[in-house]
């Protein structure tokens, strides 16, 4: 049996690698944190190089030789990816908190300090931190433009993509788009069907940089049987991929949305036609399980103009002829979009009509919350915001901080705002203050109250000079008092002019970066592969 030799690093060795590692990934981050931070220029495997601002797109980029450091980078890049998908920003500080402490704990742990004490210190100390952030928030309101610009640094964006998301309700998405046909950014609101769910598989993604999918002129395929046997499949596939009679495919690459139960061998067979090409699937549950869930599967075959597949069908017998269409769909880890289905207008009207009727009618408060649901997935509308520039790579680089400024937006959305510019985590620094008795677990829980100090430090330090001045001069002033990075050095009330996160967004970044840090400080081995040695002769 061959088998691929791997290392294997004692304590000491994989300490020091993890820390040394964490200090590579630091200082190529702190450069893009910020407003008025640079660009990092990065080559690609393809294609030309791109700079970009956007912290995911810097820490997916960055792979380093050491193994041990290596596996202290994609550590941090995947804390930072959770901050993303959680909030959809925050991913530099997430690194930047992360990184101090780690530093700070791997110091004391040198000193003799106990790892798992200080482990404990460390979560506690994001527990109360957290729920510091949480009374310090306050309700957006009107301030979800503010959001949006500070998040894009850019207050036309920042217009434009609040008017997007007001625009579309409670119950409406907000989707970005790369577009060729236009130069700058677009936003239009267009009907759309939006629930919540998620791919029924990671591997169903068509951007790995998001986790998302994205399906142009997909064919969708509504049911409520459970498919779980991949020969029910393959007559359908091979009408939507043009199999001929001497087995040619004649149409690959085509796409398929199923919105059903899909497990066992079924599930597998969407994977391997997606890996093969032959026909590009994902599959999401229906938008309600249970009461009214065949009901909800109808609203969405009328939508897309499917013919709904019920239990007494049978799926061998059904052809591309039954399915619906739309012009895009779009998944992420939290909602499904679709866009522009090719329901009839008339059926639609009648449905949405029809709903209003039994709505006004129905007696049982749980069926009517499920039917006002269902009314307002078929009639919703969604936002489509479109970007375009001059180049492949300034076009990727707006698409990047538009796409980042939505998802802050949304979360300021949901949980309130706080005060921006690092200045909330150096206040909540001084309200995160439990009593322990534990010496070890008290300097776990020390070393992140001096760390919500470095975003803060490091803005400053990018902006105007030396992080410990600006630090200084916020002793004894009110809370909200900070600096505008992109104006002058001088202190302002925050709020007063727009400068404010989302709650969410720093949240998420106190919690991941303590959970990461945690487990990173706790590691006293590792098991890494051996580096491949290439014999060849390039010449």
């Amino acid at each position: 049996m061959n088998r691929e030799v791997k290392n294997i690093f004692n304590t000491e060795a994989v300490r020091a690698g993890l820390l040394s590692g964490t200090k590579k990934v630091y200082e190529v981050m702190k450069g893009v944190y910020g407003p008025t931070s640079g660009d990092v220029i990065i080559e690609k495997n393809y294609g030309d190089p791109i700079s970009t601002h956007d912290g995911v797109s810097v820490i997916r980029e960055i792979f380093l030789k050491d193994p041990v450091e290596n596996m202290a980078a994609r550590r941090l890049a995947q804390a930072s990816k959770q901050t993303n998908n959680n909030a959809g920003d925050g991913t530099t500080a997430t690194v930047i908190l992360a990184s101090h402490i780690i530093e700070k704990s791997f110091k004391r742990i040198s000193a003799g300090y106990n790892p798992m004490a200080l482990r404990r210190g460390i979560m506690n100390a994001s527990t109360d931190a957290v729920d510091a952030i949480k009374r310090c928030s306050t309700d957006v309101k009107d301030k979800l433009g503010e959001v949006a610009t500070v998040a894009c640094g850019d207050e036309n964006l920042g217009k434009l993509i609040s008017d997007a998301i007001e625009n579309v309700g409670e119950t409406g998405n907000v989707t970005v788009e790369e577009s060729r046909e236009i130069m700058g950014v677009e936003r239009e609101i267009v009907e759309g069907f939006n629930f919540k769910n998620s791919y029924a598989h990671p591997y169903m993604v068509t951007n790995p940089d998001k986790m998302v999918v994205e399906f142009k002129n997909p064919f969708v395929l509504v049911t409520e049987k459970k498919l779980n046997d991949q020969m029910e499949l393959i007559p359908l596939f091979k009408s939507i991929a043009g199999v001929g009679l001497d087995g040619q495919i004649k149409t690959p690459g085509r796409k398929l949305l199923i919105v059903g139960d899909v497990s066992g061998s079924a599930l597998n067979f969407l994977l391997a036609n997606k890996q093969s090409g032959a026909v590009i699937s994902a599959s999401v549950m229906p938008p309600i399980v249970g009461d009214q869930s065949s009901l909800a599967l109808e609203d969405l075959a009328i939508y897309t103009g499917a013919h709904f597949i019920t239990n007494a069908d049978n799926l061998e017998d059904i052809s591309v002829d039954d399915l619906g269409r739309a012009e895009s769909v779009f998944i992420d880890g939290e909602s499904i979009t679709i866009i522009k289905g090719d329901g009839k207008t008339e059926e639609i009207k009648k449905r949405i009509s029809g709903l209003h009727s039994a709505i006004k009618e129905e007696k049982n408060a749980f069926r009517k919350e499920r039917m006002e649901d269902r009314l307002a997935r078929i009639s919703g509308k969604v936002g489509v915001i479109k970007v375009g520039g001059a180049t492949e790579s300034e076009m990727l680089e707006t698409k990047d901080r538009v796409d980042d400024a939505v998802c802050a937006t949304k979360a300021a959305k949901e949980e309130g705002v706080i005060p921006g510019g690092g200045v909330t985590m150096v206040h909540i620094s001084s309200l995160t203050n439990r009593i322990i008795d534990d010496k070890d677990e008290r300097e776990g829980y020390q070393i992140v109250v001096e760390a919500l100090k470095e975003p803060f430090k490091q803005l400053m330090e990018n902006s105007f000079g030396s992080g410990e001045y600006y630090l200084k001069s916020l002793e004894g002033k009110e809370f909200g008092f900070g600096y505008d990075v992109k104006g002058e050095d001088a202190l302002i009330d925050l709020r007063k002019y727009g400068i404010i996160d989302a709650t969410k967004v720093i949240r998420s970044v106190i919690e991941n970066a303590c959970s990461i840090a945690s487990n990173i400080i706790t590691t006293n081995s590792g098991i890494a592969f051996e580096e491949k040695k290439n014999d060849t002769n390039p010449a």
